[in-house]
Formats: C-alpha cells, sequence, structure tokens
C-alpha cells in the first residue's frame, strides 16, 4: 500500500492505527471510500508526523492535538469557516492567534490566513495555544485531566467565558475546581457552560482524545 512508503520507524506501528481510524471515523465522512486512498495517503500520514512532532516540541499530548483537528477540522488543512477560522486546528487570527503571536514574539502580531493555511505552521499554533492556556491560564490545574477539560472548553468557547462562568478570577472557585474529580468537572462543565456548542465540543473531543490515547499507548508497547 502506498501508505508504507511514507511511514518512518519506529513511529510506523501506531501511525498505521492512527492512519485507519482517521480514515474510518473521519475522511468516511466527507469522502467518497473509493478516495481515501488517493487523497489520504497523500496528506494524512504527514499531518499525522507533524502532530506527533509539534506535540513534543511543545510539550502537549498528540492525543489531544489529534482530537483537536479531528474535530475542528476532520483533518482539511483548508479549511475555513463562517467565523474566519483557518486550517487544521481551526485558529482564528484575530483571538488565538493573536494571543500566540503576542506571546511567542511579546508584540502585537497580525497573522495572515495564507500562513495558518500551511499546515506545519497550522499545527504549530495550534500547538501553542494549547500548552499556552494549559501552563498559564490552567497552571493552577495539577491533575492532568482536569487540566485538559479545562484547556478543551478555553479551545473553542474562550477562556474569558469558562473565567465568567465558574468565576475563577476568585482563589476559592480556583482551588474547589482544582479539587474535582474528573467526573465531576465533566458533567459540571457540561451542565454550567452557557454555549451547546461548547458543550457538544467536549464531548466529542474527550472521545476522539480516549480513541487515540488507547492507540498511541499501545503503539508504544509494541
Amino acid at each position: 500500500m502506498l501508505i508504507k512508503a511514507y511511514i518512518k520507524a519506529p513511529l510506523g506501528a501506531f501511525i498505521f492505527s492512527i492512519f485507519y481510524l482517521i480514515s474510518f471515523y473521519c475522511f468516511t465522512e466527507v469522502i467518497p471510500e473509493k478516495k481515501i486512498k488517493s487523497i489520504a495517503n497523500k496528506n494524512l500520514v504527514k499531518t499525522i508526523e507533524n502532530i506527533l512532532k509539534v506535540s513534543e516540541e511543545w510539550h502537549v499530548d498528540a492525543a489531544l492535538i489529534l482530537a483537536v483537528a479531528h474535530t475542528e477540522s476532520s483533518f482539511n488543512h483548508s479549511a475555513v469557516s463562517s467565523a474566519n477560522a483557518y486550517g487544521l486546528m481551526q485558529v482564528v487570527p484575530s483571538t488565538a492567534g493573536k494571543d500566540i503571536a503576542k506571546w511567542l514574539t511579546g508584540s502585537n502580531v497580525n497573522i495572515p490566513p495564507d500562513y495558518l493555511l500551511q499546515p506545519e505552521k497550522n499545527l504549530m499554533m495550534g500547538a501553542a495555544y494549547l500548552n499556552y492556556l494549559q501552563t498559564h491560564y490552567f497552571s493552577y490545574i495539577k491533575n492532568k485531566d482536569l487540566n485538559r477539560l479545562l484547556t478543551i472548553v478555553a479551545y473553542n468557547g474562550g477562556i474569558g467565558t469558562i473565567i465568567r462562568t465558574f468565576r475563577l478570577d476568585e482563589k476559592k472557585n480556583k482551588l474547589r475546581i482544582s479539587q474535582m474529580s474528573y467526573k465531576g468537572l465533566y458533567k459540571y462543565i457540561l451542565n454550567k457552560h452557557p454555549f451547546e456548542e461548547t458543550r457538544n465540543y467536549l464531548i466529542k473531543v474527550e472521545h476522539r482524545y480516549a480513541q487515540y490515547k488507547k492507540i498511541i499507548s499501545q503503539g508504544k508497547q509494541e
């Protein structure tokens, strides 16, 4: 199969598995099955390799990046939404793009759409933003699972909405959130977050995260 030409050891085992998970659960939703080989083989394995690369560079769980890219764009690097979000990770230049550019450069920089439509650049920006959320805004959440839940919700619905909804400007509320169980915080978000889109987004990303996490864990053990 053509896919073998794109795989580099020792990552081949779980890149191969991830490829087929994406093909069956993502590409089949938008691309006829007979075209999967001709389209996905040329781009998808490279995308997976780039995700694993930015995961290591930005210290963000590869399964989380995969789950976000899957949910945001169905791994379509040319995707453009009605809200002017671009590329694989659906980065909005005026919000996440602006925040990350300022964090990385120390100044206000306008990120052009053409930049965000480059797969490697887009994945870098998306991974950097996930890192930014995890290590800056939610650094007080030491539990990785709780941190991930808040990061996913902030990535979609905005940081400000979380702060206002859960009143995280108050130390006592930060402490309360940080001491919740995974199930407790998950249910709390689904019950309290004001945006239905964001609640549904959390459900989808967490489900896909579990799938990718399992595949990657199995691949590392082989």
